[in-house]
């Protein structure tokens, strides 16, 4: 679980920024939280603001930090930082970033700062529930790395003699299989999802498990309007004409996973996914996927892809997302940037609304989004200390805080009134 992400000089933003999924003493929908501790952490988030805010910039900064654990840019390319330039004095300064997950039962803290040049210093921390050091890994300043953990492997202490400017000492330990630091590792590599506006159905056999079908055409009749069911079909390998990269990973799918693969170009008929998923005896069977329709006098006929509504393409695509979040057990965290893009307010009620309804105190998967549907805040599908706002303050940096800071917006207030007078910021100045 993310319990808390802050930066300080990244696109729009300049000053720092300190964004909690920590709960606050709000009374509403306690039953949803999940219990670390004393504490109490949040399942959801909801991001809000005027175009151009930074929304998208926050997720994205979240994003780097994934990228600059996961990926090694080479030694000679500039480290992709994305530095506030509206604001004197910071082009040229470090930017600075600060993430708090529970990984395995532990709570972990990574800081560092970096330029396209280097990382400049980084730590990573051991806290117990009350926030507090119980143990420092290691602490880094520009390529020299001091080892604090008490019992160090000999992976870690290797791992200082292969640190190099471009790359976060976190990255190099877990490469040469330093268990201390795999924990905090694997929780980017496995456990942190983002996904784009744009995000299409893709490679997903980590993500859901086998209700995809059902699970899909539960919301299709719910939210769908002419759209009947989804319909898989058997298709044998040779039909399909796999590439041989897309050959090799339909067959290692593992059993009670599925994997969607889309073939095809993006604006033509040909575009279809196939849908893997391996039997009870082993084999892997392929799938295709259709969408049913139903015509005037009542008979079925099957709509490409290519021809299908965006809104029910986006739900489509959000589904397995969705479903690994409710998978029992699981502990993921789901970011996605625009929600309710092309979908119904109440389509993306539901999907928030099905989530929580699997929350609680043992739960440790979250979705966090941005959003425009101000439906959410009229219907208080959310608890207040979910609502967040970023607001572009002014010409100088963007800046990030929940409802819940308000004192005068009391659980009973109208939020939707008080947010779209103004009185929270977070709209477009010409209203």
């Amino acid at each position: 679980m993310l319990i808390s992400f802050s930066f300080e000089n990244w696109a729009c933003f300049g000053d720092s920024v300190n964004f909690t999924m920590m709960a606050t003493k709000v009374r509403g929908q306690r039953e949803t939280l999940a219990t670390w501790g004393r504490n109490k952490i949040l399942p959801v988030a909801a991001l809000y603001g005027e175009n151009a805010a930074g929304k998208s910039s926050f997720i994205k900064a979240l994003a780097f930090v994934q990228e600059l654990v996961l990926h090694d840019v080479g030694p000679s390319a500039p480290l992709p930082v994305n530095p506030c330039r509206s604001k004197p004095g910071k082009e040229g300064a470090p930017s600075y970033f600060s993430l708090t997950f529970l990984a395995k039962g532990k709570a972990y803290r990574l800081t560092f700062r970096v330029t396209m040049k280097e990382i400049v210093d980084e730590r990573l921390e051991i806290l117990n529930t009350r926030g507090q050091i119980t143990d420092t890994l290691y602490e880094r300043k520009g390529e020299t790395v001091t080892i604090k953990a008490k019992k160090a492997s000999e992976q870690l202490q290797l791992a200082t003699r292969a640190t190099v400017p471009q790359r976060l000492f976190l990255s190099v330990a877990a490469q040469l299989n330093a268990q201390e630091a795999m924990p905090a590792f694997l929780w980017f590599a496995e456990t942190l999802f983002l996904l784009k506006p744009g995000a299409r159905l893709t490679r997903l056999d980590a993500l859901c498990g086998g209700r995809f079908e059902q699970k899909t055409n539960d919301f299709l009749n719910r939210f769908a309007a002419g759209t009947k069911r989804l319909s898989l079909r058997d298709v044998s390998f040779e039909r399909l004409q796999l590439d041989e990269n897309s050959r090799r990973i339909a067959q290692n799918v593992r059993a009670n996973e599925t994997l969607i693969l889309r073939m095809g170009q993006e604006s033509s008929e040909a575009t279809e996914c196939v849908v893997f998923t391996r039997g009870e005896d082993g084999i892997v069977n392929a799938r295709r996927l259709f969408f049913v329709h139903e015509d005037e006098e009542g008979h079925d006929f099957d709509l490409p892809m290519s021809l299908e509504s965006d809104g029910t393409l986006r739900m489509v695509n959000l589904i397995p997302a969705l479903q690994m979040l409710e998978t029992e057990g699981e502990e993921r965290v789901l970011v996605v940037d625009e929600l309710d893009r092309s979908l119904h307010p109440h389509v993306c009620r539901g999907m928030i609304e099905d989530f929580l309804a699997t929350r609680g105190p043992s739960g440790r998967s979250q979705l966090i989004f941005s959003t425009h549907n101000t439906q959410l805040i009229a219907d208080k599908t959310i608890r207040k200390d979910e609502y967040w706002i970023v607001d572009k303050a002014c010409a100088l940096g963007s800046a990030v805080y929940s409802f819940s800071d308000f004192q005068g917006l009391r659980e009973q207030s109208d939020y939707l009134r008080a947010y779209t007078e103004g009185r929270m910021g977070g709209i477009p100045k010409g209203f």
